[in-house]
């Protein structure tokens, strides 16, 4: 049973207030975003010294032939014990001397109790055998020949067990002194352990290093390098070498510039095809063109990378946000609860959590309440008495859920969130939970439940429910990296929305959620004179909420730029509306059928 007769005034100039204090921190973001397009192409120093010798010429014309197509940096991984001496050892020959100091000075820094001073005394003999797996830095020779290219040298390191302070100090201050501007951890563990990372990082700052976070990989120590580095830290995208050898030139380039476009990565690491070429150097410059070429198509400039610097937000303007949205969140609430000690439990939760938000700066609560909140308060919205035509309808609806995102995007702004390095905590609940209440919302408008309890279960119902709860498990398994694959089909439908649009909008958006909600609103127009059509857009409205809860989804995927989060929303928007009303030109002849009555 509806209890409310109207949208009061007061609910839409809080959401209204709401939307445009987020839409004005988020332009900060935007702008932020914008000064910041330098993105540098790097390459494993490995792979041009393969490139080099594949054609006989020395590193540094392979070097400088690629930086003329655009490469920008080379990454230099760090040497071990034993793959210094191994060749020197294989072929009966002295070590040099400057590796024999380069193995004591690691070696010893790592095993102090050794007491070597000496390779070829019996305790030098011990340590070799002891530090086979020891790093002993990034070969001077190498990190010589990357700076007479005048490129930027990213020093590759990882931690070892046995790590102390004197090991983790000498490798990064001999990395910078060989003339490393940058650290990317290799392995699964960022160089040193927990007790060392925030020493560091402390040295870090103070050599004027900058720490390189590569996406998707978990790395032991990462997420304290980039929280205590954030104005220090550049996000990293790397190519591997089996998917370069799986993967067509144009699947690899497209997702490469897509990892700039769409996710604010701004180092690419690639990799040259291991495929026969008859000269795979220039084989690998004429990629790297590519590459460099797909970046400027997509607003972006081939050239050294830079730390994005925090948006200028005030203060105070995620607290007026709160402040703005809190009247229209009461309100949501009291209209789907009917009970009266419910209403005050729900205003007592607002006002907790917004005072939680603005006293003890805890945001996430509040950004997760709203995200959740909006999309529900669009079915209050949509059953409120008035006639109102589908179109406006689906409007409106998708108008009051957007500004659940825009909250969100406006109160968790930050350089932390476009790193990734803080996340929206509740992407799930956010998702799903006002699917359930929309489908309550839906019941309401059409039974009354005191009544129905009292009738037997229909089999049909309950089927149908069964249906309704498989298909949310299913998406909720699609939904995140983690998710079920797409379908074939699928995928080519995206490959041609890639290539057609200025961006593609998700597919349970455009293909599900808005054209459901469209066919619901026409449905339940012509219900009033139909009421055969009830059910059928009670269904359609309650799987309408699969969009409008995306719409808000979207949006906090805070690592995506702002002015292309909102460009796929909004062409989202207007091709699901414009399938619903083509499919509802298919399928009206049909409902046209149903016994027609007056409106009561």
């Amino acid at each position: 049973m509806q209890t409310q007769n109207r949208l009061p005034w007061w609910a839409v100039v809080s959401m209204a207030l709401a939307a445009l204090l987020s839409l004005a921190s988020m332009a900060q973001r935007h702008r932020t975003e914008r000064r910041n397009q330098a993105v540098g192409i790097a390459v494993d120093l490995e792979s041009v010294v393969e490139l080099a010798d594949f054609r006989g010429i020395p590193v540094s014309d392979a070097l400088d032939e690629l930086k003329e197509a655009g490469l920008t940096g080379v990454a230099i991984s760090e040497e071990t014990v034993e793959k210094a001496i191994l060749p020197y050892r294989v072929a009966g020959s002295d070590i040099p001397y400057i590796i024999q100091g380069r193995v004591l000075e690691y070696a010893g820094a790592r095993f102090p109790r050794s007491g070597a001073s000496s390779l070829d005394s019996p305790a030098g003999e011990a340590l070799i055998r002891q530090s086979l797996s020891t790093p002993i830095g990034i070969n001077p020779l190498a990190s010589a020949a990357v700076k007479r290219a005048d490129l930027e040298l990213i020093a590759r390191h990882t931690g070892v067990e046995g790590s102390n302070s004197e090991l983790v100090q000498k490798t990064i201050r001999d990395s910078h002194a060989l003339g490393a501007d940058w650290m990317l951890p290799s392995g699964s563990m960022v160089l040193g352990h927990q007790r060392l990372l925030r020493e560091l990082a402390e040295t870090m700052v103070e050599l004027d290093m900058k720490y390189v976070a590569p996406e998707f990989v978990q790395l032991d120590g990462g997420g304290f390098m980039q929280r205590h580095l954030k104005d220090r830290t550049v996000r990293l995208h790397a190519v591997q070498q089996a998917e370069v050898t799986r993967y067509s030139r144009s699947t690899i380039r497209e997702r490469l510039a897509k990892s700039f476009r769409e996710r604010n990565v701004r180092w690419l690491l690639i990799r040259p095809s291991k495929q026969a070429s008859d000269d795979p150097l220039d084989s690998f410059a004429t990629f790297i063109k590519q590459v460099k070429a797909d970046i400027v198509a997509a607003g972006g400039a081939v050239r050294t990378p830079r730390p994005f610097t925090e948006p200028e937000i005030p203060s105070w303007l995620p607290i007026l946000i709160t402040l703005a949205a809190l009247p229209a969140l009461i309100w949501i609430g009291s209209a789907i609860l009917t009970v009266p000690w419910m209403r005050i439990g729900w205003l007592v939760i607002c006002v907790g959590v917004a005072g939680l938000s603005i006293g003890l700066g805890n945001k996430h609560m509040f950004a997760l309440l709203a995200a959740v909140v909006f999309p529900c308060g669009s079915y209050i919205w949509l059953f409120l008495p008035g006639k109102r035509s589908p179109l406006l309808s689906y409007i409106g609806m998708s108008a009051i859920s957007l500004v659940g995102g825009l909250i969100v995007s406006g109160t968790l702004t930050g350089v932390d969130y476009m790193l990734q390095t803080v996340m929206f905590k509740g992407v799930k609940v956010a998702l799903f939970f006002p699917i359930l209440v929309a489908a309550f919302l839906v019941l309401r408008s059409q039974i009354d439940f005191k009544e129905a309890v009292k009738k037997p279960l229909l089999w049909g119902s309950a089927l149908a429910a069964v249906g309704a709860v498989g298909a949310l498990l299913y998406m909720m398994m699609r939904s995140g990296n983690d998710g079920a694959g797409a379908s074939g089909i699928e995928l080519q439908i995206r490959a041609v929305l890639d290539e057609l649009l200025f961006v593609r909008p998700r597919t349970k958006e455009f293909m599900v959620g808005h054209p459901a909600l469209m066919l619901g609103l026409l449905a339940l127009a012509a219900a009033a004179k139909r009421p055969a059509l009830r059910p059928i857009a009670g269904i359609l409205l309650a799987a309408g909420a699969v969009g409008q809860t995306s719409l808000v989804n979207t949006l906090v995927h805070l690592h995506t730029p702002v002015f292309l989060s909102s460009a796929r929303l909004m062409i989202g928007l207007l091709l699901g509306g414009i399938l619903g009303l083509l499919a509802w030109g298919v399928i009206w002849p049909a409902f046209r059928t149903l016994p027609a009555e007056d409106a009561q």
